[in-house]
């Protein structure tokens, strides 16, 4: 087991500690969580079909399958005996019943990993999971600071839905990583790239996972940067943009961005973002010929990070950054981007205001500070505007509350099709049921709906988790 704090990552894996300190002097407690879903609730609904392999499976067990259309959620930090703990739990969200049901587990827990729809070279729709960290993390809050006990692995599986099982991929990752990205090529390859390494040092180095061989090969050269919680877009040429992220371990994010191009299997760099930032969240927007639209994200440096409210776009024509006119009207970092089928984006949750500060005289983090913001607003590309969702109460600094939880670290799922056609599925993320409150893992989930322009609950996750993978099934 490894024990070590994390620099720059003092403030990441505060989001890893799943605490976060508001800026009021004295915090409520969290509100009760609901009950969490048994197996006897959920066993019977549509799409659970047991699917027993009696050479396998444990006697009297059942695997519950996920049909296409259904949402299946791996890993991440949990809660079960005490917080703060990796999980190797899976489960998937049934958008005809709204109800989530545990399915088949990882071998090792793991949170911050990453995961990817495989749909080339493989009998049919799988998921790839890979790397994350297994073990525990801990919030002391009389020194303020942050530690982690446990390891970065280079577990490498894919998911099966006609079996709800993990098999483990023929062979591991290169180097083990958490924070990284994965992103499905053209060719049915992933690309995972960067992340924190075993003794939390962010990454520069990158990856590929053929599902033919069930391995990964080096890229041909490196980023041009270390990077850590930054963001991966593919565009629609079938490069792959690279931009932003924590560079070293005493709070340094960068602007930079890259260009991975899977003919050379290689990156080269491009233009820089008008804003150093991580934990950002970027999502194409199509049109002619389209562009890359990022907000918010922690920005700063070593003395200090804090969320930003700006965003920008980038233009694969060009390969230039231009910053967006107008800013959100919360700042948000670990926050979710949903391109909507009206072609607007949604931007939901994330933390807000300051979260850290360094002690010149140790480099340590002296101060984790920050609340989960309950609120969400819709980035017109056209009129290049951003409109709070409308809601009651207050949920950061200008958008009223309008999630029934405050949620950051959480997966936002868009369904193109089916009974929800057109809503987007919030699940889990580290929250709590008031802004300003000590958050914890959640399990509540919740939709939004873009017709009445609103979210509503949905059923509960089995299992509170945060900072986990969340991938839709074809």
């Amino acid at each position: 087991m490894t024990n070590y704090h994390v620099g720059w990552s003092g403030w990441l894996i505060m989001v890893l500690a799943f605490v976060t300190i508001t800026l009021l002097p004295a915090c409520d407690p969290p509100r009760g969580f609901f009950p969490e879903l048994s197996d006897s609730t959920a066993s019977s609904e549509i799409g659970d079909a047991a699917a027993v392999d009696p050479a396998t499976a444990a006697p009297g067990s059942i695997v519950k399958l996920p049909l296409s259309g259904s949402v299946v959620l791996i890993g991440g930090w949990s809660k079960t005996t005490k917080p703060n703990v990796s999980t190797a739990t899976a489960e998937f969200f049934n958008p005809a019943t709204k109800k989530f049901t545990k399915t088949g587990s990882l071998p090792v827990s793991e949170g911050a990993g990453v995961a990817a729809l495989l749909t080339l070279n493989v009998p049919h729709a799988e998921i790839l999971a890979a790397g994350g960290f297994t073990g525990s993390s801990k919030f002391v809050h009389s020194t303020v600071s942050s530690k982690v006990t446990g390891n970065a692995i280079a577990n490498v599986e894919t998911f099966d839905p006609a079996t709800g099982k993990f098999t483990a991929a023929a062979a591991n990752l290169l180097t083990a990583r958490f924070g990284a990205t994965a992103t499905a090529l053209v060719s049915g390859k992933v690309l995972i790239a960067g992340g924190y390494d075993a003794t939390g040092t962010p990454l520069d180095s990158a990856e590929v996972f053929d599902p033919a061989t069930g391995k990964t090969t080096a890229t041909a050269n490196t980023m041009s940067e270390p990077r850590v919680f930054h963001s991966a877009t593919r565009l629609p040429d079938g490069t792959v943009l690279i931009a932003g992220g924590g560079t070293d371990n005493v709070g340094d994010v960068t602007n930079t961005a890259d260009i991975y191009n899977a003919g050379t299997n290689s990156f080269s760099a491009t233009g820089s973002m008008s804003t150093a930032r991580a934990a950002h969240a970027a999502v194409f927007l199509p049109g002619s010929p389209g562009s890359v639209l990022i907000t918010g994200g922690a920005t700063g440096g070593s003395g200090g990070l804090f969320s930003s409210f700006t965003a920008e776009t980038y233009d694969p024509v060009g390969k230039a950054f231009t910053a967006v006119g107008p800013e959100m009207n919360d700042s948000r970092a670990f926050h979710s981007a949903t391109l909507l089928a009206s072609g607007k984006v949604l931007l939901v949750g994330g933390f807000t205001n300051y979260f850290s500060t360094v002690d010149g005289t140790t480099g340590t983090l002296s101060g984790l500070f920050g609340s989960t913001l309950q609120s969400a607003e819709i980035y017109d590309p056209l009129a290049d505007t951003f409109t709070c969702v409308p809601g009651t109460g207050n949920g950061g600094q200008i958008c009223k509350a309008s999630m029934k939880m405050a949620r950051a670290a959480h997966t936002a799922t868009l369904f193109p099709s089916g009974p929800l056609a057109g809503q987007v599925l919030l699940a889990g993320g580290l929250g709590a049921g008031k802004p300003n409150t000590t958050s914890t893992e959640l399990n509540e989930a919740e939709l939004y709906n873009p017709t009445t322009n609103n979210f509503i609950k949905t059923g509960n996750l089995t299992a509170a988790r945060g900072l986990h993978a969340a991938v839709l099934l074809p």
